[in-house]
């Protein structure tokens, strides 16, 4: 490759190129590529950088020799850092004071370039131009110095080595929000729920294996129910945050009740993520107030909509991400929501209107325990939950769902069947159960009925602007109490006092035989799954706690 003679001087740029002789591998083993990939990464900490889109180039610093280049290498336009050349590798000189102007490597091995084949567009724009031509509008990503916060936001407990992540959102069926909130019909919402879950698992094992053709190892994250072990196994932390890495990735911010917003669809919105070992130019981010001080200080609707009040209306509480406090509004308990998500308590604060679910916990009807008292939360959901005989099934569909890919002709067959137009007991009988036996759900015959998703209200009411949210709200007061009534099915009720009376005359009755094998086997499946200890994720976890306080001290403190 030989060249004309190039002028050198500081602050100029030059094309450098390496590759092995006869183009043999340059690198001897594994470990010297990583190795590589550390100190690019290392330096790109360190150095500015300029951004060609075509070019591999250097920026020569005025002490600069062709045995150690200090410079600011793109390849394919993606920022990766300074490139050290090793001891003995030599140059093509071209003339005496050609120190620099031009630097090819002699392939030694190893050498500290990797080839790579220029190419007039960018990793990044490729994956994200891959993401949306399967029809996902937004896409951000995030790279390894955008991923410091909770342990969940470590891309390494889902695949070792990870560096990077690619975060998309696809917006939630708007028509079947309205039918869920006013509660007309909850079949659309559970179908798009399913639809929507395996259609984004699908999409992000794709593109895992479309960065996977492009060099890089690339694992997809489920799209739900995936979580960490934990002593507690109902503390349901996630292997990665979706929320967080949507977050970091620049294609949302926190809202009020700590969904994750976008400017395009509110938050009702389904997350996915890729974690890969490529070191990605990061997207971006919004403001960690973007929305808390312009969209939720004049609205919080969502806090109005939680049936057992998880999180507060006026305090805040914060995520530390990247050295920055991320606020929403503080919460009480995450077992009050876990009560009202799982259809446990589904009576509103005010006693106007209900979600879906079909119980209501006794003791909280009438006022709701104190957030502080933990262990008391924990034990009325546990029981509630005892009570119903099919706990287990329920929630191991919502799993599977979220956290398994099922083949795409099963899915596709379930969610354009119809069904949603069905009456309730046939849209259970004839569809819902045949689906749940097919993938695989556990008891799957002790199901009671199709309601199996009953809220996640404060996310489904959040619209893309204020006047959507505001009607969305509008038809979950609309839809006044619910209740089961004659054969289990919901029936309305005019008042709290009608709702009480048919509760009252059409008890849920379960065999206590029922009970205690739903018991045992949710027991068996949540310590199955979820029990553990994981030393690794408890010492990030107290390390992240120690920054998370000593940011909080430091916001307080009188500058």
């Amino acid at each position: 490759m030989a060249r004309p003679l190039r002028v050198e001087y500081e602050g100029a740029f030059y094309h450098v190129t390496s590759r092995g002789n006869e183009k043999k591998e340059i690198f001897s083993a594994p470990e010297d590529y990583e190795q590589f990939k550390t100190y690019l990464y290392e330096a790109r900490e360190k150095k500015g950088y300029c951004d060609l889109s075509f070019e591999e180039v250097f920026r020569f610093d005025e002490s600069s020799d062709w045995r150690h280049v200090r410079g600011h290498q793109f390849f394919g336009g993606i920022e990766v850092g300074q490139a050290i050349f090793p001891a003995g590798c030599r140059g093509s000189e071209t003339g005496e004071e050609n120190r620099g102007a031009f630097v090819q490597c002699q392939g030694l091995t190893p050498c500290s370039l990797a080839a790579r084949q220029i190419r007039m567009d960018t990793l990044e724009k490729r994956i994200k131009d891959f993401v949306k031509a399967q029809g996902v509008a937004v896409v951000g990503i995030a790279g390894p110095e955008r991923l410091d916060g909770p342990p969940s936001l470590d891309p390494t407990y889902t695949m070792k080595g990870a560096r990077s992540i690619v975060s998309l959102a696809l917006p939630m069926d708007v028509g079947p929000i309205y039918d869920f909130l006013s509660k007309k019909n909850i079949a659309p919402h559970g179908l798009d729920q399913t639809r929507m879950n395996q259609k984004l698992f699908r999409i992000t094992t794709r593109t895992a294996e479309f960065i996977r053709k492009e060099g890089f190892r690339s694992e997809a994250v489920p799209s739900n129910n995936s979580y960490r072990r934990s002593p507690d196994m109902f503390a349901t932390h996630p292997s990665f945050s979706h929320r967080f890495g949507a977050i970091v990735s620049g294609i949302g911010g926190q809202g009020w009740s700590g969904n994750v917003m976008t400017r395009e669809y509110g938050a009702a919105v389904y997350l996915g993520t890729v974690v890969t070992e490529a070191v990605l130019a990061s997207d971006p981010p919004l403001s960690p107030r973007h929305f808390i001080d312009g969209y939720c200080r004049t609205c919080k609707i969502c806090e109005k909509t939680c049936a057992s009040g998880v999180f507060e209306d006026q305090a805040e509480e914060d995520v530390l991400l990247n050295g920055e406090l991320h606020p929403r509004g503080r919460r009480r308990s995450i077992d009050f929501c876990n009560a009202t998500c799982f259809g446990l308590h589904s009576l509103s604060r005010d006693k106007k209107w209900t979600s879906w679910g079909d119980h209501w916990i006794p003791g909280w009807v009438d006022h709701l325990p104190d957030g502080s008292r933990k262990i008391k939360i924990r034990y009325d959901l546990l029981k509630a939950g005892s009570l119903t005989g099919d706990s287990t099934p329920r929630y191991d569909l919502i799993r599977r769902i979220g956290s398994e890919l099922h083949p795409e002709e099963l899915i596709d067959g379930y969610v354009t069947s119809g069904a949603e137009k069905q009456p309730e007991q046939v849209r259970f009988r004839d569809y819902l159960l045949p689906f749940a036996r097919k993938i695989g759900v556990t008891n799957a015959e002790d199901l009671r009925d199709e309601r199996i998703l009953t809220c996640g209200q404060c996310a489904l009411v959040c619209g893309p602007t204020l006047e959507e949210t505001r009607r969305r709200y509008q038809a979950l007061l609309d839809g006044g109490l619910v209740v089961p009534g004659p054969g289990g099915e919901m029936t309305r009720a005019a008042t709290f006092a009608e709702a009480v009376e048919l509760r009252r005359k059409y008890p849920l009755k379960t065999p206590r035989l029922k009970m205690l094998r739903d018991g045992l086997a949710s027991t068996a499946m949540w310590a199955r799954y979820y029990l553990g200890i994981e030393p690794r994720s408890l010492w990030q976890g107290f390390l992240y706690s120690r920054k998370l306080r000593k940011a909080r001290s430091e916001k307080k403190a009188p500058a």
